[in-house]
């Protein structure tokens, strides 16, 4: 009787709390997860609109609290292990905020300092976001023996030592991967307590009931014992007696089951632990019914993002065109004419519309100095702003690339052809000629440490929100002036005001604090509700620093760059190796959650360009940026090149989260580092025939990605992992099936299939039949097939 009127309450609850989620919620609190003897805080202000009054704890039995401004804190009791709901009431609302607490791991760094001359070690790496300074290590015993211990969770680490300043690779430690800067840094890894399979998978919807079926895990674990099951919807607790198994005679099978009722707009997450803890499964529910592209086209979901650097595009007015008048900048580093018009004439041209892409990234187009500049550090090459990323007025476009009335017809033309526009804003800094810098220097920070010494590029935790880019580039000190933070979020506003974009990728986001994101989105918020304004994020460092910017007070997005170099990494090798890419997808879906709308790439204007790469033109270990001024690469060489971008896209695409597609990858654009990966894009009259042909099979391939929800939104698994790797994405009724060659030789093979039927293939006519649990297949050299199976 207690626990029917307790889900009773429940239900009553999760009802009542949707006629307050506009005035109480702001967004679904992301599973938190929990270490061992550590607290672990989230901002309550970012998923609610909290009270004066502190939120009340309802259960702590199993955890710590304590309230820190809009911050909760939590420790986990000792006994506690995996998926826990913790209960808080916030301005009378029952909260449940789902916890995964994990075991964590000693590691002791040991420094041997044979010269025994070292007056202080460090060690920095991706757990303490590169900081030179916050982990030191203390002479053992001998005063050449450094060492500290420390305590991390499942999870793979990258390090190097800080020794007297220099950085020292661990001399001790084989394991070392390429930094991408020509250089490497030691790692060590921890595995984790988690089932290398997800639980359950989205079977069907059963209508007329309004349920939802999922298949799956049984009713105990291997040992006998029972599974534990949470059912949540949005930030409430199901009661039991809206899920549980049921048989279905006619389909002889077992399903879970969650009944949909009167739940309507909100995300759907079901938790399963048992001897160990499964990733949790998520369904977005909108309006009464699972979400899909066709009832909600523009969902940022179904987004697919092409990135593309105005000035290297297409040069559609030479009227306009006007280089930076200075022999010692290189012609790479100078502007070569691309502009506002080029790329409207190639939405007209419906160059976007037939890749697959529904929303574009362009570049700055804030006027840029006239005059070439020399970067402080070696060998002090001078460049022009010809990437937009040096804005010395904030509120004009450059007149290189174009007009006000230009920009206009581009958005227009856009949105006629249902193509959202983004535009890459540079909140961080200006140029030191922008009036900004002039007329308000108590704006910005100084470039100048207390040492004497320059704060330039100095990446690390210490100096994230104080450094300057280049000694021109002043950098906001937002902390210190709400004036500033004014003046940069009403220049945002002003672009959406005149120009009608439809949101931001937001540079440099680490190195602009909370706050400033904070009172962007509480703006954009107030000023177009209803709006649908998506903004992406740029951080380079590990996934706590860059989740932590991702949530309904801050931003939509961040690229996903752990994902990015896994696949990179890999994908290069002659032999790929899927088990260790299939371990990094599963941490990075435990970590991002399984249906995220993290930004999805395989290159960008900051990296080296995969197919240079994948061609073994250029190495990871190389300075690409001296590459890119000295013996770049050239024509692709190996056709299987081709077929690992098609391999990586195709992970993109099949993988949860935003596609980008950085201008010219959909041709196989060659790059070294900046600014060799920024040359100007070539088009169907300039390819090769090779070009041709792989344009035609991206186009087929990008295009798949709205018009099958499974891809966006459904559970991924892997059911073959041979020679041929299988993934299977499922959302209900629709399965999806892609298959890699991993090998560097053309396969034909007769592949065990989970269920007879009929194989469609995506990307040609071709189709499959699966008979007797069996497949015939042939796959060129890292070939990928793709598969609606029916």
């Amino acid at each position: 009787m207690k626990n029917i009127l307790y889900s009773a309450f429940l239900i009553s609850s999760i009802i009542s709390s949707c006629a307050l989620a506009e005035d109480f919620e702001r967004g679904v609190v992301p599973t938190l997860r929990l270490i061992h003897d550590k607290w672990s805080g989230v901002d309550l202000s970012n998923y609610f609109h909290l009270g004066k009054k502190d939120p009340e704890f309802l259960d702590d039995s199993l955890f710590s609290f304590r309230i820190s401004n809009d911050s909760l804190w939590i420790k986990p009791s000792d006994q506690l292990m995996g998926y826990a709901p913790a209960r808080i009431l916030i301005k009378g609302n029952d909260v449940t905020l789902m916890t995964r607490t994990e075991n964590n791991y000693y590691h002791n760094f040991q420094y041997i300092d044979d010269t025994r001359l070292a007056k202080e070690v460090f060690v920095m790496g991706n757990f303490n976001n590169w900081s030179r300074s916050s982990h030191p290590l203390s002479p053992k015993h001998l005063s050449f023996d450094w060492q500290r211990t420390d305590r991390f969770p499942a999870g793979k680490y990258e390090y190097k030592f800080i020794v007297d300043g220099r950085e020292v690779l661990d001399p001790a430690n084989p394991n070392k991967i390429p930094n991408g800067l020509g250089g490497f840094n030691s790692t060590f890894e921890f595995g984790g307590g988690f089932s290398e399979e997800p639980c359950l998978q989205k079977h069907s919807w059963v209508k007329p009931e309004g349920e939802l079926l999922f298949t799956g895990c049984g009713f105990e674990t291997h040992d006998g014992k029972p599974l534990e099951y949470k059912v949540l919807f949005d930030n409430q607790i199901l009661g039991d007696s809206l899920y549980g198994y049921k048989q279905i005679d006619s389909l002889r099978q077992k399903f879970f089951f969650v009944k949909l009722g009167d739940l309507t707009d909100g995300l759907l997450r079901i938790y399963i632990s048992g001897e160990m803890f499964y990733l949790e499964n998520h369904t977005i529910i909108k309006n009464g019914i699972p979400l899909h592209p066709e009832d909600n086209p523009s969902d940022p979901h179904f987004r697919v993002i092409y990135s593309l650097m105005v000035d290297r595009f297409l040069n559609g007015n030479k009227t306009n065109d006007r280089r930076v008048n200075d022999p010692m900048v290189p012609p790479l580093a100078n502007y070569m004419g691309g502009d506002i018009a080029g790329i409207t004439q190639k939405i007209n041209e419906d160059y976007f519309t037939n890749l697959g892409i529904n929303t574009l990234w362009i570049s700055p187009i804030t006027q840029g100095p006239d005059t070439s500049y020399t970067e402080s550090v070696p060998p002090h090459r001078r460049y022009s702003g010809y990437h937009g990323y040096w804005p010395v007025e904030s509120r004009k476009i450059d007149t290189r690339l174009g007009t006000a009335e230009d920009l206009k017809m581009l958005i227009n033309t856009a949105h006629d052809k249902n193509i959202s526009v983004l535009l890459d804003f540079v909140s961080n800094h200006i140029h030191e000629n922008n009036p900004y810098y002039q007329n308000h220097r108590d704006w910005f920070g100084k470039v100048e440490l207390k040492d004497g010494s320059l704060n330039i590029r100095n990446w690390s935790e210490e100096t994230m929100l104080t450094t300057w880019f280049e000694t021109f580039l002043p950098s906001f000190n937002f902390v210190s002036s709400p004036t500033a933070v004014q003046q940069v979020v009403d220049d945002a506003v002003y672009w959406i005001d005149e120009y009608e974009f439809d949101g931001f990728r937001q540079d440099a986001t680490k190195h602009v604090p909370h706050s400033f994101w904070k009172s962007l989105r509480n703006t954009l918020n107030d000023k177009y509700p209803g709006k649908e304004l998506f903004q992406i994020g740029e951080t380079f460092g590990n996934d706590e620093l860059i989740s932590s910017f991702v949530n309904p007070g801050e931003l939509d997005s961040q690229f996903n760059f752990s994902l990015y170099y896994l696949l990179r990494n890999q994908l290069i090798n002659e032999e790929i190796d899927f088990n260790i890419i299939h371990e990094g997808i599963r941490n990075n879906l435990l970590h991002y959650q399984p249906v995220n709308l993290m930004g999805n790439i395989t290159s960008s204007h900051d990296q080296v360009r995969f197919i240079s790469l994948a061609d073994f033109q250029i190495d990871l270990s190389e300075n690409s940026t001296e590459r890119a001024f000295h013996h770049p690469p050239g024509e692709v060489k190996n056709p299987h090149s081709y077929a690992k971008l098609f391999m990586f896209t195709a992970m993109n695409i099949a993988l949860p989260g935003v596609p980008v597609i950085y201008y010219g990858e959909e041709i196989g654009m060659m790059g070294a580092g900046d600014p060799d990966n920024r040359r100007m894009m070539r088009f169907e009259e300039s390819l090769t025939e090779k070009e041709r042909s792989f344009l035609m099979r991206m186009k087929k391939l990008i295009s798949l990605r709205v018009q099958y929800p499974s891809l966006s939104l459904g559970d991924w698994s892997v059911f073959y992992n041979r020679q041929v790797v299988g993934w299977k994405k499922s959302y209900f009724d629709e399965e999806v099936i892609f298959l890699f060659n991993r090998t560097s030789t053309s396969l034909k093979k007769s592949l065990p299939f989970y269920k007879n039927g009929k194989l469609t293939s995506l990307l040609d006519d071709k189709a499959a039949v699966v008979t007797d649990g069996m497949v015939q297949l042939q796959l060129a050299p890292y070939e990928t097939k793709i598969y609606l199976v029916e």
